[in-house]
């Protein structure tokens, strides 16, 4: 019994996980999101204009906006890094990157 309720759960988590879909421009909020680590909350950038100083310890960058955003290797923007993401997609973000800009 208990193996069939584990089998079911399994399976319910694979079919909902394969329907996952990258969101339209249509549903995005226009932020990038930038998570740390767990012990820190998430830092949200609304409406992100210019070159953005990415936290330290920034671990993931998921991008909810309409534009691609690039990582940069250095704090200004001036270093950029073979890294884009498209939106409604997310990275891990490489060590030693210090920011991010919206195309």
């Amino acid at each position: 019994m208990r193996k069939t309720i584990l089998s079911v759960l399994a399976a319910v988590a694979a079919f909902s996980l394969a329907g996952a879909a990258p969101e339209s421009a249509a549903e995005t909020a226009n932020q990038v999101v930038v998570f740390s680590h767990e012990l820190s909350a998430l830092r949200v950038y609304e409406d992100a204009q210019g070159c953005q100083q990415l936290p330290i310890d920034a671990h993931q960058l998921n991008n909810r906006t309409d534009r691609v955003v690039t990582l940069y290797a250095d704090p200004m923007c001036a270093i950029p890094q073979m890294v884009s993401v498209q939106p409604g997609y997310g990275t891990q973000i490489p060590p030693g990157t210090g920011s991010f800009a919206l195309s």
